[in-house]
């Protein structure tokens, strides 16, 4: 529900200067639509950048930029904003499951692209590190959109088997069972 998140959040706005709170901001602004809000944002970092601000230009105006060309759905712009600074965005801080969520951008983004070797590389590194039901249903879809059958259809499997006890109104469980139909 990003309209509660967006109200919460939307008087930070006005007060640019931290990369990691403001990551949070443009995705609340960018899942509420407000491209005002997103606008302000960048601005203000633009300053920030213009004043030297060490990391303001190399790294938190892209990812910014990221996430609000995917709030536009103009995701292959986001996969060539997130791709470059992924190894860079430890440097906003937060915990590595905050971060995540950028990594997530950027796969999600590769996949609406058509950009399924992208994303099945990104996915394929994680899956070295760690896999989740979401990973597995990620890989399908990027095996999927390659003319991969076989492996969709076994990721595909992986994933059901891992969300087994997961609510089947739950969006990505629906689209699940959808996008096995067409890969026997």
């Amino acid at each position: 529900p990003w309209s509660g998140v967006h109200q919460k959040v939307a008087p930070l706005v006005a007060e640019t200067g931290t990369g990691f709170a403001d990551m949070h901001v443009a995705f609340a602004c960018a899942g509420a639509g407000d491209e005002a809000g997103l606008a302000r944002l960048l601005a203000g970092w633009r300053k920030l950048a213009a004043g030297g601000h060490p990391i303001a230009g190399s790294l938190v105006l892209p990812l910014l930029q990221g996430i609000a060309a995917f709030g536009r759905g103009a995701y292959a712009e986001t996969a060539q904003l997130l791709e470059p600074i992924m190894d860079q965005v430890v440097r906003i801080g937060g915990s590595h499951a905050q971060r995540e969520v950028v990594a997530d951008t950027l796969i999600e983004a590769c996949l609406r692209a058509g950009r399924y070797e992208q994303a099945e590389a990104l996915l394929r590194e994680r899956l070295q590190r760690r896999s989740s039901a979401r990973d597995f249903f990620w890989l399908g879809r990027a095996q999927s959109g390659q003319g991969y059958a076989g492996g969709a259809n076994a990721a595909f499997r992986e994933a059901r088997t891992r969300w087994a006890d997961a609510d089947a109104s739950a969006t990505e469980v629906s689209v699940l069972r959808q996008a096995t139909v067409g890969v026997q």
